[in-house]
């Protein structure tokens, strides 16, 4: 896929409609987020129907997206997670609950890959899980990379903790430019995310993207609403065109480490293999 690594990865932030709704579970028919952008082949199955992706269209819990090859999509939820899939991609809703007082999702990457950025939530309660055949990631605010196919997890900013799902399995903490990769059901120890590592997983979920004008959307959807000062885009480089210019980089909650978490990686050296890096 032609991808560009630096460009706007659209956010839309829904506060006036979380200040005017009561939520909680959502249900299968209730709007959980909007695909922001795509490209190429993006299939959604909803129920016994298949839909073809479009910029706009809401996302309903239990929708499974499925990109093609030179394909991809951005979704934006309301709790104001962003999503990316890269070409060849599954990924499956399957749980999200968000309220003034708690913020809880978990989606399954049967194959592919994806990037997400998990913004910073006040409330008492936050958990967002992401989970691979061999492995599930907690995070609570951060910016982080998995690939399902070669089990590959990685974290620009905040923390995660992985860990496999065999039984017994090991679970680690990657703070800030770290990455791990599962094998045998188990994650190595963290090592350094360089730039250059991190460009490169970032190539693989970008693509050109005509943005959307962020003020006539939210109008459309919330009309009669004002339009929320943290309307805003998420850029590697501030542009004045995009409401409120890049995306602050504030820290993440603070995350309690899971149970068993080894948060400091041996003193030996680990080669982990990056397809297309080594």
């Amino acid at each position: 896929m032609n991808m560009i690594k630096k460009i706007a990865f659209t956010s839309v932030f829904v506060l006036v409609l979380l200040l005017s709704t009561q939520f909680s579970y959502a249900q299968d028919d209730e709007g959980i987020g909007v695909v922001s952008a795509y490209e190429g082949s993006v299939q959604v199955t909803r129920g016994v129907n298949t839909l073809n992706a479009a910029q706009g269209m809401e996302v309903l819990l239990g929708d499974v997206f499925d990109t093609a090859e030179e394909s991809g999509v951005k979704i934006v939820f309301i709790d104001d997670t962003l999503v990316a899939l890269g070409e060849d991609t599954s990924f499956e809703i399957t749980e999200f609950v968000f309220n003034p007082d708690e913020r809880r999702s978990v989606s399954n990457l049967t194959k592919g890959k994806m990037r997400s950025l998990i913004n910073k939530f006040k409330g008492a309660t936050s958990s967002v899980e992401y989970k691979t055949s061999n492995a599930v990631a907690g995070v609570k605010g951060t910016q982080l990379y998995i690939d399902a196919d070669d089990e590959i997890f990685a974290v620009r900013e905040g923390e995660v903790f992985v860990r496999g799902i065999i039984p017994g399995a090991r679970e680690y903490r990657l703070d800030a430019n770290q990455f791990t990769r599962i094998v045998n059901g188990n994650p190595l120890p963290p090592q350094l995310l360089t730039d250059d590592i991190w460009d490169e997983f970032q190539s693989k979920t970008d693509f050109p993207e005509q943005l959307l004008d962020l003020f006539s959307f939210f109008e459309n959807y919330f009309p009669g609403s004002d339009v929320p000062p943290s309307v805003r885009g998420f850029t590697s480089n501030t542009d004045d065109n995009i409401p409120g210019g890049a995306f602050p980089t504030t820290p993440p909650v603070d995350l309690t480490p899971g149970a068993g978490v080894e948060n400091v990686a041996p003193e030996v050296p680990v080669v982990i293999d990056i397809p297309g890096l080594n």
